[in-house]
């Protein structure tokens, strides 16, 4: 199995996460627009992401015959769902402009908030999960 891919879409994921960051930072209502341009293409990623774990990954690993490896897996299957259905609700929230400047901080505080879940959880499968799949992958 080959996480190459997975570990690129975290990078990609990472560097939209920066740029957001980097946007709440300087005037949330002039810069409106382009984060919410920025919101819908880290949905489009953490879809594709998410998708492809679900799809290539999750299956197999849930497949194994490893009992920490499928303890980890269902873990992490059940958390991301979480986090999915959070960042679904933010993005139905501030995929306008016009919605981002309705209320600027709440906005950044839920901006904070849910980046913040998906760095830890970038975070977790990067140092856990996957050095967990590499060393399956180089015992087969």
């Amino acid at each position: 199995m080959n996480l190459d891919n997975l570990k690129r879409q975290h990078h990609e994921i990472t560097q939209l996460i920066n740029e957001i960051e980097n946007l709440l930072l300087q005037d949330v209502a002039a810069k409106s627009f382009e984060i919410s341009l920025k919101i819908g293409t880290l949905a489009g990623k953490l879809s594709i992401h998410l998708k492809s774990e679900d799809d290539y990954l999750y299956p197999s690993l849930k497949a194994s015959e490893d009992v920490r490896l499928k303890t980890t897996v269902n873990l992490f299957n059940e958390e991301m769902a979480d986090i999915a259905l959070s960042f679904v609700n933010y993005k139905a929230n501030y995929i306008s402009s016009a919605h981002i400047r309705e209320n600027i901080t709440q906005f950044i505080n839920e901006t904070r908030s849910i980046i913040s879940r998906l760095r830890i959880r970038l975070n977790h499968e990067d140092k856990q999960l996957y050095p967990l799949v590499e060393k399956l992958v180089k015992n087969l």
